[in-house]
This record gives C-alpha cells, sequence and structure tokens, in this order.
C-alpha cells in the first residue's frame, strides 16, 4: 500500500508540473511580445492590429525568431507581467525596453505630439539607417510654445 500511494503522488507531482509547463510552452514568441508591448504600454491607446504588424516586422528584423534565450525571455516577461524597469533590474535583461522603445518609434506617437488620449498607430518598423532623423521634441511639433 505505500508503494501504491508513493507511485499517485509521483504521477500527481507530475502532472502538476508539467500542467503549467505545457501552458508556457503553448505562447507562441509572437504572441508573447504582442501581450508584453501591450502590457508596458496599458496607459495608451493602441491599435492591436498595429502591434500584431510591428512584432511580425520586428522579429525577423532583429532575427528574435531562432534565438531560443530570447524566446524564453520574452515569454517569461509577458507571463509574469512585467514591465521594462523591472525587467532590466530583475531579470538583467534589456529585450523589453529595446522591444517597447522600437515600437514607439515605429508609430505615430511622437507625430501626434505625445498624445496619449489618441489611438497609436503602427507607420513602419523604425530603422535610423532608413529613416531620416526625426526629432520628436523639436519646436515643429509645438509651434506655439518657442520662447
Amino acid at each position: 500500500m505505500l508503494r501504491r500511494n508513493f507511485l499517485k503522488l509521483t504521477g500527481l507531482g507530475a502532472v502538476m508540473v508539467a500542467a503549467p509547463t505545457a501552458g508556457f510552452a503553448s505562447i507562441s514568441i509572437k504572441d508573447a511580445a504582442v501581450g508584453a508591448i501591450i502590457n508596458e504600454f496599458d496607459y495608451l491607446v493602441l491599435d492591436r492590429k498595429g502591434v500584431e504588424d510591428f512584432v511580425n516586422d520586428f522579429l525577423p528584423y532583429y532575427y528574435w525568431n531562432g534565438q531560443l534565450k530570447h524566446s524564453l525571455v520574452i515569454r517569461t516577461l509577458y507571463v509574469l507581467k512585467c514591465k521594462s524597469d523591472r525587467a532590466v533590474s530583475v531579470f538583467n535583461t534589456t529585450l523589453l525596453r529595446t522591444l517597447a522603445e522600437t515600437y514607439l518609434l515605429s508609430t505615430d506617437f511622437f507625430t501626434n505630439n505625445m498624445d496619449e488620449t489618441k489611438v497609436i498607430k503602427y507607420t513602419g518598423i523604425y530603422s535610423p539607417y532608413s529613416k531620416p532623423c526625426a526629432n520628436p521634441f523639436s519646436f515643429i511639433h509645438y509651434p506655439g510654445q518657442v520662447t
């Protein structure tokens, strides 16, 4: 009888460990990146399709698709709902910060004078080599406030 109880408890423990692991492994890198961006900018109004388009353009551009380390990190940050400041201090990674910064630079957020009430639309992947240098804090965006 003791052996039978041991086997039952071992099987139950294995199921309890395997169930969350299977759920974690079923999250795709694209879904995790989209969720991480939406979680990072929870105070802004984001266009979900635009975020998905950005992730589809961003992952091949930065070649994160094939790297297991980045895939596990972004999934972990998404599941734990970490923001970029906590990810840097606790997990010692700037992956989420890079993802968030590139997303904001790839949208119309700065050209709309950083208005948090407007829906943020994705305009195209940001690359300093293909896009001209745009200064979001330029007086051009705030013509009435120049002294």
